[in-house]
């Protein structure tokens, strides 16, 4: 349960963070646990930026592993748990990003900036 209280803030962070890739297309991809991202917080999003929020849900880290490596998404933000982001930065199911030279990095707090994975942390995919 604490790890689901943690992966709610660092989905809120990673919308925030990408606002400005999406903005360009105005959509976003979101994939998250399946009835577990409040919908009013989408809607909330999507007011605030002008961006269109398509979200799919899924049930384990494995039904989202098997969905990604068939090739069957192409998101923006997922939301993984620790575990699945080390078997995904190994199968190169990841993009990484450059987190901090984004213009809302700065309004990430740095408690929810602080992972063990990738080591070094140059980059990061949320």
């Amino acid at each position: 349960m604490r790890l689901r209280m943690l992966l709610a803030p660092l989905a809120a962070a990673g919308l925030a963070l990408l606002a400005s890739r999406a903005h360009a297309a105005g959509e976003l991809f979101f994939y998250n646990w399946t009835n577990y991202f409040p919908p009013e917080l989408l809607t909330k999003f999507e007011k605030d930026t002008g961006i269109k929020v398509t979200m799919d849900g899924y049930d384990s880290n494995e039904t989202l592993l098997a969905k990604l490596q068939a090739g069957g998404g192409n998101y923006d933000v997922i939301v993984p748990s620790d575990y699945m982001v080390k078997i995904m930065i190994a199968d190169g199911l990841l993009q990484p990003i450059d987190a901090p030279s984004m213009v809302n990095f700065a309004k990430v707090s740095n408690l929810l900036s602080v992972h063990s994975y990738p080591p070094g942390r140059a980059s990061v995919s949320f």
